[in-house]
């Protein structure tokens, strides 16, 4: 009999493609320990961007079917109402009962108020309706806090308390949940957009030291309800890195990693495309626009250097081997690159960098390039493969005691 197994917080149809690269990656990671142990499941994906109920991805092992269903909300007396008289709600809950455990990976990162409490209490919805009807579930190695509301906080630890594991993506964030749960296991792992697969395509550009740029629209603009600031003009001091890199002969891309159909204000596609036209250079490259966390990753591949504070624009670059410099603006970045794969090169975007600090940093990588490939080698087959070995022997009971 098929298990059904539902996947909260990673949506592969999400702008952000670190997002979509978190909920690709987990389907991949459920097929294959699934078919390794001969468990039959059914999986289900828990978002409300899809077009279609039924829909497939594909992966390296083969096409994997899977159906989208619509998030319940019943946090009020009007929201059970509500569910209980639309014939669309009322189809989206059975569906979801159905259900015989689920995984949740909030988004990598949004199990924290970081970016506002109505953020967190989003991801957490699920959480609290598995323990009203009394489902199993376990969190995916993701960024645990930091909660700087008490009501946060306290929402925070009964949901991790139920849980049934506790998977953490960095050392920071498996310290933290045992401060505040010491009597709760938790797993030390990585994050699974590690499992995101690639092909490394060519560049087509002139010859030379090719570097890559994302310009984060979070911190182009920082969200009034974040948590997080940034000290330093972040827009000039990408402008003024980029002129710089082109000064140095550098070929230099443009990566936007939030991408969508809109030129709205939250597309970093167009705020690329708006930096790209104001600097007009011919060897600034704009990057094409990507419909998947596959095709960013696999253009990444072929760079000699990547740069970027998007956490899952830094993942896909190093996964694919490339020397990788994180301009960080929360610990989750120490946390994973620091803490976890002893990786270096991350810098504060909260300390008050300047462009010639960052250039310094940039060109001793470039120099560098050959030896931080190796060293990025040596990080995958010591640390990344076993702990993602571990992750699947993980998934692997959960899925065999079901």
């Amino acid at each position: 009999m098929k298990k059904r197994i539902l996947i909260a917080g990673g949506n592969p149809y999400n702008a952000n493609k670190g997002v979509a690269a978190l909920a690709i990656s987990t389907i991949r990671i459920l097929n294959k320990v699934a078919k390794e142990q001969g468990v039959d499941i059914e999986i289900c994906l828990y978002n409300h961007e899809f077009k279609q109920t039924l829909d497939a991805i594909d992966t390296p092992e083969g096409v994997v079917h899977f159906q989208n269903i619509f998030p319940t909300h019943l946090v009020t007396m009007g929201d059970y109402c509500s569910t209980l008289t639309s014939k669309w709600k009322l189809y989206n809950l059975c569906e979801f009962l159905k259900c015989d455990y689920i995984f949740n990976i909030a988004a990598g990162d949004s199990f924290s108020d970081i970016y506002g409490v109505p953020n967190f209490c989003s991801q957490n919805e699920v959480n609290k309706l598995a323990r009203l009807f009394k489902k199993k579930y376990t969190f995916l190695p993701q960024t645990y806090g930091p909660f700087y509301e008490e009501k946060v906080k306290r929402l925070a630890v009964n949901s991790l308390k139920a849980a049934e594991y506790i998977l953490s993506r960095d050392k920071e964030s498996t310290t933290y949940v045992m401060e505040l749960l010491p009597n709760k296991k938790v797993e030390d792992l990585i994050d699974v957009a590690f499992f995101l697969p690639f092909k490394a395509i060519p560049l087509y550009c002139g010859d030379g030291v090719n570097v890559g740029i994302n310009i984060s629209q979070t911190l182009w603009s920082v969200p009034e309800d974040s948590k997080f600031s940034i000290s330093k003009n972040y827009r000039g001091l990408m402008i003024d890195t980029i002129k710089n890199l082109l000064n140095k002969g550098y070929n230099v891309h443009i990566l936007p990693h939030v991408v969508d159909a809109d030129n709205n204000e939250n597309n970093e596609y167009y705020l690329s495309y708006q930096v790209w036209k104001e600097i007009s250079h011919p060897r600034l490259i704009l990057a094409p626009f990507f419909t998947s966390p596959i095709e960013a990753k696999s253009y990444m591949a072929s760079l000699d250097l990547f740069m970027g504070a998007r956490m899952h624009a830094c993942i896909g670059a190093f996964s694919a081997g490339v020397p990788t410099l994180l301009l960080a603006y929360s610990r989750k970045f120490s946390g994973l690159f620091k803490e976890t794969l002893g990786y270096d090169y991350v810098t504060d975007m909260n300390s008050g960098i300047d462009s010639k600090q960052l250039m310094s940093m940039i060109n001793q990588m470039i120099n560098d390039r050959n030896t931080i490939r190796a060293q990025i080698s040596v990080i995958k087959e010591t640390i990344v493969d076993k702990k993602l070995n571990v992750l699947f022997s993980i998934i692997g009971n959960i899925l065999k005691n079901l």
